[in-house]
C-alpha cells in the first residue's frame, strides 16, 4: 500500500504537468561565470575553490557549486576573499575528475568507468565490477519506469561518482569524517552535498586482506550477494537518491519533502534490475 501511494502521487503529478500546454522554448541563457572563493571551512581549514554561485544572500554569504559538483555554504564570517573570473563555469572533464579523486583518495584506489558511472574503489576489481553492473542495470530500469509513466527525465551531465570502500571499518570512518557524525546507515549513503554514493564491500567476510580481494572472482561475488538481498536493496536505495537528484525529479539543497525523497527510494528498492521491470 505504501508503494502504491508514492507511485500514484508521483505519477499523478507527472501527468498533470504534461497535461498543461507546452511553454514557448526560451533562448539559451548566458553562460554562468565562475568565481574563486578563499574561505575557512567548518574544520577551520583555509581553502581556495573555483565554482559557480547558486544563491547569494543579502549578508554576503553564498551557496556555490565547485567543478567536482560539490556544494559549499560559505557564511560571511568564513569568507576571506572572492574574485569573479571571466571564464564560464564547467564541471570537471573525465581526466580532471580522475585526478581529483586520486588526489582525495590516494594511489590505493582504482577508478573503473562504466557507461554512466565512475567508480573509485579499493574493494578489489571483482566487487567494483559487480557494483558497476548492478548500477547500470538499475539505471536502465529506473529510466524505463519513468519513461513509461510519461515523465521525461534529464540525463545527468556526466558520469555519476560512486565510492566503494574495502570494509565497514573504512566506511564508518569515512562517514564520520564526511558527514560529521557516527553512521546511522549500515551499507551505504548518498551525499547530497558531494553528489556521490558511498558503499563498501559487504560480500567479503571480516578480515579479508587486500591480496584476497584482488583474487576474488565475479562469480563468487554474485554467489555471496544472493545470500544478502537486503544489502543489495540498500545499494539500490542509495542509487535511487543519486539518480533522482541528477535527472530532475529532486533538486539538491531545495526543500524536498522527506516523504517523497525517502518514499521514492523505498519504492524502488525491490526493482527487478535483471529484467528492467519496475517494482510491484
Amino acid at each position: 500500500m505504501l508503494r502504491l501511494f508514492f507511485a500514484t502521487a508521483v505519477t499523478c503529478s507527472c501527468l498533470l504537468t504534461h497535461a498543461q500546454d507546452a511553454p514557448l522554448v526560451p533562448p539559451d541563457p548566458a553562460p554562468e561565470m565562475m568565481s574563486q572563493f578563499r574561505f575557512v571551512d567548518e574544520t577551520n581549514q583555509e581553502r581556495t575553490i573555483v565554482g559557480r554561485v547558486l544563491i547569494e544572500a543579502v549578508d554576503g554569504g553564498v551557496l556555490f557549486e565547485d567543478r567536482s559538483s560539490c556544494i559549499w555554504n560559505i557564511t560571511p564570517a568564513q569568507m576571506k576573499e572572492r574574485t569573479d573570473l571571466e571564464s564560464g563555469f564547467s564541471l570537471f572533464d573525465e581526466d580532471e575528475r580522475r585526478t581529483d579523486l586520486k588526489n582525495e583518495f590516494g594511489v590505493n584506489f582504482d577508478i573503473q568507468k562504466t557507461d554512466n558511472y565512475l567508480l573509485c574503489s579499493n574493494a578489489g576489481p571483482a566487487y567494483t565490477q559487480w557494483c558497476g553492473e548492478l548500477l547500470e542495470r538499475y539505471r536502465t530500469a529506473f529510466m524505463k519506469f519513468w519513461d513509461e509513466a510519461g515523465l521525461e527525465l534529464s540525463a545527468p551531465p556526466q558520469n555519476l561518482v560512486v565510492i566503494v570502500l574495502a570494509n565497514k571499518a573504512q566506511f564508518d570512518d569515512f562517514y564520520a569524517r564526511d558527514v560529521g557524525q557516527k553512521t546511522q546507515s549500515s551499507f551505504g549513503f548518498y551525499s547530497i552535498r558531494k553528489n556521490r554514493v558511498v558503499l563498501y564491500d559487504f560480500a567479503s567476510p571480516e578480515g579479508t586482506t587486500d591480496e584476497q580481494r584482488q583474487q576474488q572472482t565475479l562469480r563468487n561475488i554474485q554467489r555471496a550477494m544472493k545470500k544478502v538481498p537486503f544489502n543489495v536493496a540498500t545499494v539500490v536505495h542509495e542509487a535511487t537518491h543519486q539518480l533522482a537528484f541528477n535527472t530532475g525529479i529532486h533538486k539538491r539543497y531545495a526543500d524536498n519533502p522527506v516523504w517523497l525523497t525517502e518514499g521514492l527510494a523505498m519504492y524502488f528498492e525491490t526493482a527487478d534490475v535483471g529484467t528492467g521491470k519496475p517494482p510491484r
